[in-house]
Formats: C-alpha cells, sequence, structure tokens
C-alpha cells in the first residue's frame, strides 16, 4: 500500500504555502520546480511514493533532506527532480543519521 502524505507530514519550516495547490495534479511535468514551495514537493513526494513501497513517515526526513541538499542546480524542471528521485531511489542513496 503506498502512502499519501499531506502537508503536516512535511518540515512545514521549510516552505512557502500557497492557496494554489490544485495547480499540482496530474503527472510531473516541465514546470519549473521550486523546492520551497510546499505543495508542489508535497506533490512530487506522493508521486513518487507511488514508485517507492519503502516510503513512510519515517523515511520522508530522508527525502526531504536529499530534496534540500543534494539536488543538482540542472534540476529544474517536476520531470527532472523526479527522475533524479527515482536515481536516489536506484542507487540507494541514503542522508547522513541526523
Amino acid at each position: 500500500m503506498n502512502m499519501h502524505f499531506e502537508k503536516q507530514d512535511l518540515n512545514i519550516d521549510l516552505y512557502r504555502w500557497s492557496t494554489s495547490d490544485q495547480l499540482y495534479e496530474g503527472l510531473p511535468s516541465r514546470r519549473s520546480f521550486d523546492k520551497s514551495n510546499g505543495a508542489q514537493v508535497l506533490f512530487l513526494v506522493n508521486h513518487y511514493a507511488l514508485f517507492d513501497e519503502q516510503l513512510n513517515l519515517e523515511q520522508l526526513p530522508r527525502l526531504e533532506y536529499l530534496l534540500h541538499s543534494d539536488l543538482p542546480v540542472d534540476a529544474k524542471s517536476e520531470i527532472s527532480v523526479f527522475k533524479w528521485m527515482m536515481q536516489q531511489l536506484l542507487s540507494g542513496q541514503k542522508a547522513p543519521a541526523k
């Protein structure tokens, strides 16, 4: 069973939140990605969760860490960020212990 994450599941201090959440539906697109946009990060995390059955509330901080610390500067669209997230899954990338 895949989890569906919600705003309160994220470290909300990292993000800006807007009322236009309905913009982020469907599949990742060529829209510009802003890692400080909470609704957009949540959209991508939930899409990623469809492919990573291990992603749960305990693993979510690891993914947030990777998005904020390790995301390459050339990952500018939702599609490129999603592909990068999938590469992290396939390589078994882990965030440092806190």
